[in-house]
């Protein structure tokens, strides 16, 4: 069985696309909603709450695990050595597809507080622009998403990406996966190509597992 955990919605958009890519395989999801949001917590306070995740999922038999959430992704080294074993952090593999997708190399992270204090992503990219957007987080939280913005919605994300406009950065990471939802919204106010983690998460999950069940998910909260 497969386990993929974040503190809310942005968990969800992964789960969804590891879905739709593998309908076969056993998902067990956890959305720690207690204690989100996860970008405004310590160091200390993260690697606690990845560690009892982790040891949620392992306890209803997942073996191979997916942290959806950058913030929790940038304590994964930090972790203790049994919590590391099979279990997949995202920010690598957003670095790398940023990187691929960028014709000048000038590229753009907006995320959490924490995301953005950990320097996770200049760790790959150290020239990256980097830009706080809590602000989305609660409105992701609160079910808002493309296709469905109302004008005070529009004017929120527009006001967050406002950082990126005219500065020359030609591709945007939504280094936050609860961004995900606003993937087109962002594209359509900068003109540029945004790297969606919640998507490039699942992705890469996808590609680590073979025949893993019969396609049944296991909720927990």
């Amino acid at each position: 069985m497969i386990g993929v955990f974040d503190s809310g919605a942005g968990g969800r958009f992964a789960l969804r696309e590891l879905r739709r890519l593998r309908g076969d395989i056993d998902i067990a999801f956890l959305a720690d909603e207690e204690n989100a949001p996860y970008g405004e917590r310590s160091e200390g306070e993260l690697i606690r709450l990845v560690e009892n995740d982790i040891k949620r999922l392992r306890s209803v038999g997942a073996d191979k695990i997916l942290i959806a959430c950058c913030t929790a992704s940038t304590v994964w080294d930090k972790l203790g050595a049994e919590y590391r074993r099979d279990t997949y952090p995202i920010i690598a593999p957003v670095a790398r597809r940023a990187l691929s997708v960028s014709r000048g190399g000038r590229i753009g992270v907006i995320s959490t507080e924490a995301t953005k204090r950990s320097g996770a992503f200049q760790g790959f990219i150290p020239d990256a622009l980097c830009h706080a957007a809590p602000e989305l987080v609660t409105l992701a939280e609160s079910g808002a998403c493309d296709g469905n913005l109302t004008e005070s919605q529009r004017n929120i994300i527009k006001k967050a990406v406002e950082p990126f406009s005219g500065c020359d950065v030609d591709t945007l990471i939504l280094g936050c996966t609860h961004f995900a939802y606003f993937e087109r919204e962002i594209e359509g106010i900068l003109g540029i190509p945004t790297v969606n983690s919640a998507r490039v998460a699942a992705r890469e999950m996808a590609k680590r597992v073979e025949n893993e069940g019969s396609g049944k998910t296991v909720w927990l909260t």
